[in-house]
């Protein structure tokens, strides 16, 4: 799809107003502002000490657009008083701001600027069900309007969130490193942050800092744990899918359509897309820092896990992290997939209107060569103790029925009419077996009796270590990183 395309049929009503503002504000005649860079925030909520630390940052970075969407679900029944006040402090940074139906431009210092976005009560609040992709989407379909229009020279859409800090290197970093056109997203590196009790928000301070340090902590650790999970087993999607680590390449994001309208994954199922049109890279940045916090922003996610772990008796007790063995297992399943062309119209064929039963022991078959003695040697180093571990063709099993959970006999019989060579069938199970197969092709996994495990049972049974502080009530268990 052409970028032309996607912002005449699918961008926001925003984007439009977006440039009609700006036209007005810096008129052909005069000297024309021209961005550098662009960075989007949705802000539902949130205190003004966090939009401003966004505002101090631009200010140094100079020619800095900041797209900041307010926002609030339909569901809320007014607006809330974060809302407000952050409100009336963007409109005091420029007693000149220009404002066009529920967008105003706002000057600041060193050529940057504000440019507010208003879906509130007192506009058009955003639908409940549509929430932050909706917010997110808003604010980066401005930015490749932008940028397509030559009003941001760097073509890159920085996204974040309010409870993040930024560094010192943040754009220049991509500067340095990222000139490949076949390069779709980048990730930054990040760390969740302690933060004092006394800064936090008089609602936060009800809750114990020391319980959302460790509940960031584990879950923290779960997100790390499932991402390098993916690159041992050789994955294509091993990335962190956080909304406020991502840079995204404008011309990459209009092929994508866009964020999509969700209150939540939004982040996942972009990044999802971007991975299967080109590559998604880390930056070779300093860590962009995130402020453990309890959120209700989102229906999933860090603040709502947090959440959940917060209101657990003992937080190192809850089955948050997956059996190890399960990468273990899917670095098998891909390597197999990966060299099944040869057998893909016999599998093909076998499979077509099998019984369950009949797929099984043949997908079973299939495997085993792949579950070598390296497969048994590998469980042995992993586990701690004497604990069980899998046979291999309880392995083989384990393989089979989480590839029929995902739709394997679909592929196939695709794959059978359209690829007529190897590296176009590897291709199509690259794409086929994506972000979101593989995260359910895992959940199948687990429910073949690998079962996620508590970090006091990771310790326990892998010698795993999660976490350095516990509450007083849970072990103390040692801080290490999954590797």
């Amino acid at each position: 799809m052409s970028i032309t395309k996607y912002l005449s049929t699918y961008s926001e009503s925003e984007a439009g107003l977006a440039l009609q503002l700006i036209n007005a504000r810096y008129p052909s005649n005069s000297l024309y502002q021209r961005f550098d860079y662009s960075l989007c925030l949705p802000c539902f909520d949130e205190h003004t000490r966090d939009a401003q630390r966004f505002i101090d940052f631009i200010d140094t970075q100079t020619n800095t657009l900041l797209v900041l969407v307010l926002n609030e679900p339909s569901h809320t029944q007014q607006l809330s008083a974060n809302n407000i006040a952050l409100r009336q402090h963007l409109l005091n940074i420029d007693d000149n701001c220009q404002q066009l139906q529920n967008l105003t431009l706002i000057k600041s210092k060193n050529d940057s600027a504000i440019l507010l976005v208003e879906r509130t009560h007192d506009t058009q609040c955003i639908p409940s069900k549509q929430g932050v992709g909706l917010a997110r989407k808003i604010a980066a379909d401005i930015v490749t309007l932008f940028i397509h229009n030559n009003l941001v020279r760097h073509p890159w859409i920085h996204c974040c969130d309010a409870d993040s800090s930024l560094p010192f290197d943040y754009f220049i970093a991509i500067n340095r490193q990222h000139n490949d056109t076949h390069c779709s997203a980048i990730t930054y590196p990040f760390l969740h942050q302690h933060t004092e009790p006394q800064s936090e928000p008089k609602q936060q301070r009800l809750v114990n800092q020391q319980d959302i340090d460790l509940a960031t902590q584990l879950y923290d650790w779960r997100l790390r744990q499932y991402v390098q999970g993916l690159h041992h087993a050789g994955s294509a999607y091993a990335f962190y899918a956080l909304g406020s680590i991502l840079a995204i390449h404008y011309r990459y994001y209009a092929i994508a359509r866009g964020f999509p309208k969700r209150a939540g994954g939004e982040d996942f199922y972009l990044l999802n897309k971007l991975r299967k049109l080109g590559r998604i890279e880390i930056a070779a940045s300093t860590p962009l820092l995130i402020r453990p916090r309890v959120s209700h922003r989102a229906p999933f996610g860090t603040g709502e896990a947090v959440t959940k772990l917060i209101n657990s008796q003992h937080a190192t007790d809850v089955a948050l992290f997956y059996n190890p063995i399960i990468f273990s297992l899917l670095k098998i399943a891909l390597r197999w997939l990966d060299n099944a062309y040869p057998q893909q119209e016999f599998l093909q064929r076998s499979l077509h209107k099998a019984s369950k039963e009949k797929a099984i022991a043949m997908l079973s078959k299939s495997l085993a060569d792949e579950i070598t003695k390296e497969w048994l040697d590998e469980q042995t180093k992993e586990n701690a103790t004497q604990n069980p571990i899998l046979s291999e063709q309880a392995a083989a099993n384990n393989i089979a029925i989480s590839f029929l959970s995902v739709g394997i006999e679909q592929f196939f019989a695709h794959s059978n009419k359209q690829c007529q060579h190897v590296d176009n069938y590897r291709q199509h199970a690259m794409q086929w077996f994506d972000g979101f197969k593989t995260l359910k092709w895992v959940h199948a996994s687990e429910k073949q009796g690998l079962q996620k495990l508590s970090a006091k049972a990771l310790n326990r049974d892998f010698g795993i270590y999660v976490v350095s502080e516990t509450r007083p009530d849970s072990t103390a268990i040692k801080q290490s990183s999954p590797s």
